[in-house]
């Protein structure tokens, strides 16, 4: 799946998927095989994988026959939702989302042709501890078990005879890195098929409802270092600051909800006073909103039930896999091969720091992309 998920990433990708769906158009490119484990595999029902903007989709059904996991989709929510061991993922098929049993959210959409589900190969697989490889050589997409006996280079090694096109012997056994995106336009791109020991993480950074004399700093900070950020402002910042979630909006970031000061409160009332807010957000700025913060703390402190309360209601529960108010050096350690990540900065002349952090990586900020609530 793409690291890097902006806004304009996702619309592009749902586009494509919606333009190609409604024109009766195949969203193949050229028959890609299929490999599981040690072996090539027979695409269920004959649908091969497909790569969309990118993005390696297979039929849920690579995933419930060869790998035991298994699916159930409701209608009336419109999600599919799969799990298998102590791992779930569901898809939201309106918002265009997954979200993991973490509460990770990513933003790669699944779709449904030919009477199956085609959901990402990339995403399944970082969720459910398996392995995605695309071996460009042999155009074969393959899915292992972290102990499968074979490399990729083996693997294309051994199948290369019955796969593999008339092409000169030193032609090189490319794997993981290719795609047929990159393939043609000559690039690196990020997101599907990058090696693990240079995996850089996607950085969400958060702010939570800052002071008025600081927003200013922070707006500019941000605009300097070409970073995106997103507020989660609480229904008394908008209240008392009506101004500054206007300034928020007006520089291109995002609003959301901050419940982090409610640590007493039960399930059913936080999830209320996310819809009073967002119901305010809505009326006043016209901009829906769809996540809510809650800190780390507070996420331990609370009942089980009360992040599925606010999912419920249609709201996406965020809270910081890091606090930068340790330090810039912490920080950076941290975010080093791990994905996903959402940083509250506490201090705005960080942004610069990880902003060249990040270019370094070759990594970009992306943000959380509010969209209104079902």
């Amino acid at each position: 799946m793409k690291k890097r998920r902006g806004a304009a990433v996702l619309a592009l990708i749902v586009f494509v998927i919606s333009a190609l769906l409604s024109s009766g158009v195949s969203l193949a490119v050229m028959d890609i095989s299929l490999g599981i484990n040690d072996s090539l595999a027979d695409p269920p029902r004959g649908i091969r994988p497909v790569f969309v903007s990118n993005v390696c989709y297979v039929p849920i059904e690579v995933f419930t026959n060869y790998f035991a996991l298994s699916y159930s989709y409701d209608g009336v929510s419109k999600t599919l939702s799969v799990s298998g061991g102590r791992h779930s993922l569901t898809f939201n098929m309106i918002q265009n989302i997954a979200t993991d049993e973490n509460l990770e959210v990513y933003y790669v959409p699944c779709y449904y042709e030919n009477s199956t589900f085609m959901v990402p190969a990339r995403v399944m697989c970082d969720v459910f501890g398996l392995r995605y490889s695309f071996l460009s050589s042999i155009n074969t997409v393959r899915l292992s078990l972290r102990a499968a006996n074979l490399s990729d280079r083996e693997f294309t090694e051994r199948y290369k005879g019955e796969l593999m096109p008339k092409e000169p012997e030193s032609t090189p056994v490319q794997t993981q890195t290719d795609t047929p995106a990159q393939t043609q336009q000559g690039g690196p791109l990020p997101g599907e098929g990058e090696p693990e020991e240079e995996i850089t993480p996607d950085v969400y950074l958060m702010f939570v409802s800052p002071p008025e004399e600081r927003l200013s700093g922070i707006l500019e900070a941000l605009r300097t270092n070409g970073a995106h950020a997103t507020f989660f402002v609480s229904a008394g910042y908008i209240k008392n600051a009506p101004d500054s979630a206007a300034r928020i909006l007006a520089a291109g970031h995002e609003l959301g909800i901050d419940l982090s000061d409610m640590p007493e409160a039960d399930a059913e009332a936080l999830s209320a006073l996310a819809r009073d807010t967002a119901d305010t957000l809505a009326r006043l700025y016209k901009v829906g909103v769809n996540a809510v913060y809650i800190s780390q703390e507070q996420y331990g402190a609370l009942e089980e039930g009360a992040a599925e309360q606010i999912s419920a209601a249609g709201f996406i529960v965020w809270r910081p896999r890091i606090t930068a108010g340790a330090g810039l050096s912490t920080v950076t350690e941290r975010l080093t091969g791990s994905a996903r990540t959402s940083v509250l900065l506490s201090d705005e002349s960080l942004i610069g720091g990880i902003s060249r952090y990040m270019a370094e990586k070759k990594a970009e900020f992306i943000t959380i992309k509010l969209t209104t609530r079902p």
